[in-house]
């Protein structure tokens, strides 16, 4: 099939939406992907495809892979695109993981089929990666060969998937991982509120090598910090790590142009309303220094530190 370019700023919705579902298909086509299973007897009906977007990361001995647990495909942009640039620069290797499949129509935007807005979903955060640079998108499979949980219907603290939430993080063995925040008052998503709580299992359990060592195959023992942002609710609790940057810089039209793939969910909107929310919680801080810096906000958790006393 001839390859169609198309730009998400040529589309009018609703009526340009059977073209614009048409182009996303073309895009999840022509991605190469990867499937990676996963090997507890608990979980090995799950597997995560991954779609290489930009598959040639920097491979230094400092470089570290980090993991994004991602409720939606446009959430990475949104609170994390600084962070991103900067893992990208450092050489490290950033994987998106979805876990929902995204099956909300959109009737007022011409997506009422849920079968054809998954891809949609799914090729327009290819599209977005390409300008971020993350490397891989992967999605959760289930059992029954669904891509992702449905949305805002499911549970990341449901106790029969937490061999899965373990194995998940076994598997891919992060140095660090970016999720939103548990806290309910903080982040009131239910999908963000479940991706939160399955990462909590996945850090508070699946790093346990010794005792996880006989059950659940592989190893988490990289991990280095739980990054968490708040989007829905009061904002990040105690944020005590910024990703600063200047707002007449790159970034926000980095962010701008990543957001603006996401024409399903009206993505420019989501693109100026995530740059003025930078601006303000980093103009906050830095107003009357001279220079007005904007800020990506996030909660940090680092391992223990233990000190021997002899």
């Amino acid at each position: 099939m001839k390859k169609v370019s198309l730009s998400p700023n040529q589309i009018r919705l609703p009526q340009d939406s059977q073209r614009w579902i048409e182009y996303c298909a073309q895009i999840v086509r022509q991605t190469p992907t990867e499937i990676q299973s996963l090997k507890n007897k608990f979980a090995r009906n799950y597997k995560i495809v991954w779609y290489l977007t930009n598959p040639s990361p920097n491979s230094n001995r400092s470089s570290k892979t980090v993991l994004f647990c991602s409720p939606h495909s446009d959430d990475l942009p949104l609170v994390a695109t600084a962070a991103t640039h900067h893992h990208i620069k450092q050489g490290d290797t950033v994987l998106e993981l979805l876990f929902t499949n995204a099956s909300t129509g959109r009737e007022s935007r011409g997506f009422a089929d849920n079968e054809s807005f998954l891809t949609v979903r799914l090729a327009e955060d290819i599209l977005s990666s390409q300008i971020t640079g993350v490397n891989k998108i992967g999605i959760i499979t289930l059992p029954d060969g669904t891509s992702g949980f449905s949305e805002s219907r499911w549970r990341g603290d449901d106790p029969t998937l937490s061999s899965v939430w373990e194995s998940i993080v076994r598997t891919i063995n992060p140095h660090i991982m970016y999720s939103p925040h548990p806290d309910l008052e903080a982040d009131r998503h239910p999908d963000h509120h479940a991706v939160a709580k399955a990462v909590e299992r996945m850090i508070a359990w699946g790093t346990e090598n010794d005792f996880w060592q006989g059950r659940v195959p592989g190893k988490a023992d990289r991990f280095l910090s739980w990054r968490r942002y708040a989007t829905w609710g009061k904002g990040v609790p105690n944020p005590n790590l910024y990703f600063e940057y200047d707002p007449e810089g790159d970034i926000p039209s980095l962010r701008q142009k990543a957001l603006d793939c996401f024409v399903s969910q009206a993505g420019s909107e989501y693109g100026k309303i995530g740059n003025a929310r930078a601006l303000y919680l980093g103009g906050m801080q830095t107003v009357g220094t001279g220079k007005i810096k904007a800020r990506e906000v996030f909660d940090e958790l680092t391992p223990a530190t233990v000190i021997a006393v002899e």
